[in-house]
């Protein structure tokens, strides 16, 4: 042909079908069939040829190869194409007139193209027609679809015409279809696009690399600058050296030739100023010649030699008044030697006398040791006087009943030397016997008779080896259950400790809304009544009640080391928590110190710490709770929501306003080490009650000597131990000197028995480990260890088996009889006396005189100031007394513990504990005082609500339902069976509440 040209190199071919897919890709080149290259100019590369499809490409015709104009591009052309910019059409001298038609009027299945005379054709070019989509490629230059089909057909016999013959009919009858030019334009100028996009990221790449090159390019010129400088510096540096050292020979050569000459006069000037000096010390401290005094003739030799040795400076001292000082100064110093011998012999004999002052008081501290000594000797004979004066009237009383001769009993009066009143009375009476001997005993305790033993007091004597063989081993199994079961809790992701959690709730509203209130008793938990740990057994749990299983409630939900927050499940017990807070150096703010005491029951109860000084009870450290209501609400309340009065109205409630299944508990920062200092206190009770409220309340108010820890435990009546502790870091505890004491361990001995020690050692400091400081007395239960296994505090018990202990209290209740739990009752005492501070003395006294227990713990808590009446509240007005302890905004309380066996069960004696126990109620209403709901109680239900403050508690009781659905929390706390009439009563208590308010609206 004569336009073709040489083959071109291969280049990226849009293939076309007569569907109108199209696609690049690599065509061979033939001999035949050679590719179409047209002019491009977005490319400077070589150009690509476009073809539709194999039909269509054998009607191409063959267009002029323009591509060498593409080298011939102009500077602006160049420039807009870099620009992104749609370049101009080539020059028109470059333009070739387009003899063929388009590619697209050729493919098969077109009409063949209309001749048209040249005129026509040129008009048509000046027409703005659409270009087809096959000559907008990137690769083609710009022609019109129209003047494509006006150009002639070349066809198969070279000849120009329509196609004639029957191949020229069947593409006539062929039709574009309808928008494939427009999507075939579309798809081309999406590749342009993708063209252009490609070219603008290689030049960006290009700028970017050209960037980083010159910026490194930079740097090192930066650096060997730098280098440059500081090698330039050290130059000048070497350079001001040298001309230093240049400089100083210069400066010295001089000086050299003077000291050479100066060395034969040295040793002259020398000598020279050492005179001078000894001839101004001469002048300076010479002494006035007064009162006759001489000097001698040696002495005046010697000052006319250092005359002549420098006539400079003459000797201006007379001679005779010189000698005159002399002598007085002689028999001066001749008087003070007189006068320091005998202060010599005097000091001497002081210094005798304080040496035996020294020995007398030794010796008098020794006599009042052995005189202290001797009083508790005193008071112990006389409390065993009075046993056996009380031993002498019982036998004596018995004699009477059998005798009843008047002349026996005055023999028996004679030899008590009791002078008997009866004898100017007609009738005598043998109480006033009694009255007798209390009077001349000089006690005010009552004398109390002997009592018999009954076969009890032989079950309780031998109980322990119940305890050792049956009790420990289960309560070992049950406790490394419970270890598993947290390890396992533990061990759960949060997220499915909530849904679990979400689960167990709905089971409780489930199980409330199966109740029949006509049918069903009222609503209690499904625990066992011997699992509450307490002296109090749950006796309202043995009439017919609806029973509420919480059994699952054992996990910690949450510790947010933010918000300092633990959430938690009212059965996870203060051995858990503890287990997974300290390792965080975390903590709740009151910590209970027996590991079985759990949540649920120090919130809905009683909770208190040798922390409550500062935080309170372990109730006022709570932060939320989730509770389900009689009707089977979830609801959560605060101390500033909706339902705060429901949040005030819980603590010491008992359960008895609803069900909590969580709570959001307060956590405190804390160190590893706990720092305690033991120190002993003798006096008498006052006295001790004044040591312990200056333990944890400096009575100057300073603030910084107030401990993280307190609690005091009295031996007896005149002896006890104050605790303070401080919290202390792991790096202190370890400093040299200091003593660590791991009271954890199984072999240890009681925490009470270690602490007593300071009475014999004095004041000490040791450092414990937080944790089992926290729990130090799990392992004896404070000291009724003591009581349960007469043995278990010796060491070889605590060697060989202390690893078993504590028993587990629920297993020491299910193991008790009736008979021996009436004993318990009676003989034994479990109480905590919550009373102000400054009555502390008084109420020791009171409970020596009805009790005589010891040990009795003593520790401190705060009673806030809430913006309601809760059931415990403090005194009214005790911000104005400003008492020792007391805030604006708290009054300090003061727990006393009493967990032991009274001092007359030990001699034998009588003793009512009901009697007692009642005593100390009244005692505690009358000093605004309050008893913890877990001990037995005796109050009756007037005086309950006198103790305790009721508007608050009841307005709770009706706002939420609770009447008829639960419990009254008398009801709950009232010792002994609650029988079915009283479980009647309780739940008939809801209609007459409801049918007060009904005549009041």
């Amino acid at each position: 042909m004569e336009n073709a040209r040489p083959p071109s190199p291969r280049s990226p071919l849009l293939l076309r079908s007569r569907s109108g897919a199209c696609g690049l890709t690599r065509r061979p080149a033939s001999p035949s069939r050679q590719s179409v290259p047209l002019f491009s100019s977005f490319s400077n590369s070589a150009p690509a040829a476009l073809t539709r499809s194999h039909s269509a490409a054998k009607h191409r015709p063959q267009v002029t190869d323009l591509s060498a104009t593409s080298c011939c591009l102009s500077k602006e052309n160049r420039k807009s194409i870099s620009c992104g910019l749609p370049p101009p059409d080539p020059p028109a001298n470059l333009r070739k007139p387009r003899t063929a038609p388009s590619a697209w009027a050729l493919s098969p299945g077109r009409s063949p193209p209309r001749s048209t005379s040249a005129p026509a054709q040129r008009d048509a070019r000046k027409t703005k027609t659409v270009f087809s989509a096959w000559a907008r490629s990137p690769s083609r230059s710009k022609h019109s679809p129209d003047q494509s089909r006006a150009a002639p057909v070349v066809t198969a016999g070279g000849k120009k015409g329509g196609g004639g013959g029957v191949l020229g009919l069947f593409r006539r009858r062929k039709e574009a279809a309808p928008g494939e030019e427009e999507s075939h334009q579309l798809r081309l100028l999406t590749s342009r696009l993708i063209q252009w996009r490609f070219a603008n990221a290689r030049a960006v790449a290009a700028v970017e690399a050209a960037r980083c090159n010159a910026e490194e390019k930079l740097f090192y010129a930066w650096l060997r600058i730098y280098e440059l400088r500081n090698l330039v510096a050290a130059k000048r540096i070497l350079v001001q050296r040298r001309k230093q050292k240049m400089k100083l020979p210069r400066i010295l050569r001089p000086q050299l030739r003077l000291l050479s000459q100066w060395e034969p006069h040295a040793k002259k000037h020398v000598e020279a100023v050492a005179t001078l000096v000894r001839l101004l010390g001469a002048a300076a401290f010479s002494l006035p010649l007064v009162e006759g005094a001489e000097v001698r003739e040696a002495l005046l030799s010697q000052l006319e030699c250092v005359e002549h040795e420098s006539s400079a400076f003459p000797v201006q001292a007379n001679s005779v008044s010189l000698r005159r000082c002399l002598r007085s100064s002689t028999e001066a110093m001749t008087d003070i030697a007189a006068t320091a011998g005998v202060f010599y012999a005097k000091v001497g004999d002081i210094d005798a006398m304080l040496y035996e002052l020294v020995e007398t008081i030794r010796l008098e501290i020794q006599g009042l040791e052995e005189l202290l000594e001797m009083c508790r000797s005193v008071t112990s004979l006389e409390m065993h006087e009075v046993s056996l004066r009380a031993h002498m009237i019982q036998a004596m009383w018995e004699l009477l009943v059998h005798t009843l001769n008047p002349k026996s009993l005055r023999l028996w009066a004679a030899l008590l030397v009791i002078k008997p009143r009866w004898e100017h009375k007609p009738r005598w009476s043998p109480s006033s016997l009694l009255d007798q001997v209390r009077i001349m005993s000089g006690v005010e305790a009552p004398l109390r008779p002997k009592r018999k033993k009954v076969l009890v007091d032989y079950l309780v004597q031998f109980r322990w080896i119940v305890v050792i063989f049956v009790v420990l081993p289960v309560s070992c199994f049950i406790y490394f259950r419970l270890f598993l079961g947290h390890v396992r809790s533990a061990m759960k992701s949060d997220e499915r400790r909530r849904k679990e959690h979400e689960e167990n709730v709905l089971k409780v509203i489930k199980r409330l809304k199966q109740r029949d209130p006509t049918k069903d008793g009222l609503v209690c938990t499904a625990r066992k009544p011997y699992i509450a740990v307490g002296m109090r057994n749950v006796d309202y749990k043995r009439a017919r009640h609806f029973e509420v299983d919480l059994s699952a409630f054992r996990n910690i939900l949450e510790i947010d080391k933010e918000r300092m927050i633990a959430k938690v499940e009212p059965l996870v017990n203060m051995g858990q928590i503890t287990r997974a807070t300290i390792p965080m150096n975390l903590s709740l703010a009151v910590v209970a110190e027996l590991d079985d005491l759990t949540v649920g029951g120090l919130i809905n109860g009683y909770g208190i710490e040798g922390s409550s000084h500062l935080y309170g009870l372990f109730s006022d450290t709570v932060v939320a709770m989730e509770v389900v209501l009689a009707d089977g609400r979830l609801v959560r309340c605060t101390k500033d929501n909706e339902h705060s009065d429901l949040f005030y109205g819980i603590p010491w409630s008992q359960g008895t306003l609803g069900l909590m299944v969580s709570a959001e508990i307060k956590l405190i920062p804390v160190r590893e080490y706990m720092k305690v200092t033991y120190t002993p206190h003798r006096g008498t009770l006052k006295e001790l009650a004044q040591a312990y409220a200056d333990s944890f309340a400096p009575r100057d108010g300073d603030s910084s000597r107030v401990p993280d820890f307190v609690e005091t435990m009295i031996y007896n009546p005149t002896e006890a131990v104050c605790m303070t502790g401080k919290y202390a870091s792991e790096a202190e505890a370890k400093k040299k000197g200091n003593v660590i004491n791991s009271i954890g361990w199984w072999f240890k001995p009681w925490f009470y028995q270690h602490a007593q020690t300071a009475l014999q050692r004095g004041e000490f400091v040791e450092y414990i480990p937080t944790r089992e400081y926290y729990h130090r007395h799990t392992r004896s239960l404070y000291w009724e260890g003591k009581l349960i296994l007469p043995c278990a505090d010796q060491w070889w018990f605590r060697w060989f088996l202390g690893w078993l202990m504590p028993p587990k209290v629920s297993l020491l209740k299910a193991t008790q009889g009736e008979a021996i739990r009436n004993y318990y009752h009676d003989m034994h005492m479990i109480q905590d006396l919550l009373i102000p501070l400054y009555k502390v003395a008084d109420a020791l006294e009171f409970c020596h005189r009805e009790t005589e227990l010891y040990p009795v713990w003593l520790c401190p808590h705060r009673l806030f100031k809430l913006p309601l009446k809760t059931m415990v509240h403090p005194e009214t007005g005790f911000e104005d007394h400003h008492r020792q302890g007391d805030t604006s905004f708290a009054q300090m309380f003061t727990d006393v513990g009493l967990y032991y066996a009274p001092g007359p069960v030990f001699r034998g004696e009588e003793f009512d504990g009901a009697e007692v126990v009642r005593k100390l109620e009244e005692w505690m209403i009358q000093n605004h005082g309050f008893q913890a709901q877990y001990s037995v109680s005796e109050l009756t239900e007037k005086n309950f609500w006198r103790m305790f403050d009721a508007s608050h508690y009841e307005h709770c009781r009706r706002k939420y339902g609770a009447i008829g659905t639960f419990m009254n929390v008398y009801y709950k706390s009232k010792k002994g069976k609650k029988t079915e009439k009283e479980v009647q009563d309780a739940e008939a208590e809801a209609a007459i509440v409801e049918a007060d308010h009904a005549g009041e609206d």
